[in-house]
């Protein structure tokens, strides 16, 4: 495996890491909050399938 490719792999666990506490905040957030939460997950899912597109 190449340093790129650790390197990547060390950032989408980061990005997976992120994604379930923010599963678990959403999970007793208010409804105004929740959306705000959905908005962040977006975009870590978003960062992690750019990441794999690589």
């Amino acid at each position: 495996m190449s340093k790129n490719d650790y390197s990547i792999n060390s950032i989408k666990n980061k990005l997976n890491s992120i994604e379930t506490c923010l599963t678990e905040v959403h999970s007793k957030a208010t409804d105004e909050n929740k959306e705000k939460i959905e908005q962040a997950m977006d975009s870590v899912i978003k960062a992690s399938d750019n990441l794999s597109n690589l």
